[in-house]
């Protein structure tokens, strides 16, 4: 029984991080928040940043 379970929490996970809208934006966005990050910017405000476009994108997705 705990191997089906295991299994579940695998497939759970593994559709968590399916990105619909593709994984290359996300990662633009990462970036975009790790570059401001490294001219200055704190790391707070570059998730933050991350967070912002990832709404944007979920935005996107419902029209």
């Amino acid at each position: 029984m705990s191997d089906t379970t295991g299994s579940a929490d695998e497939s759970d996970q593994s559709s968590f991080f399916e990105v619909p809208y593709g994984d290359e934006l996300l990662l633009l966005f990462g970036l975009l928040g790790l570059g401001l990050h490294s001219i200055g910017y704190d790391f707070g405000t570059a998730i933050v940043i991350l967070a912002l476009g990832f709404l944007y994108m979920e935005g996107k997705d419902d029209e």
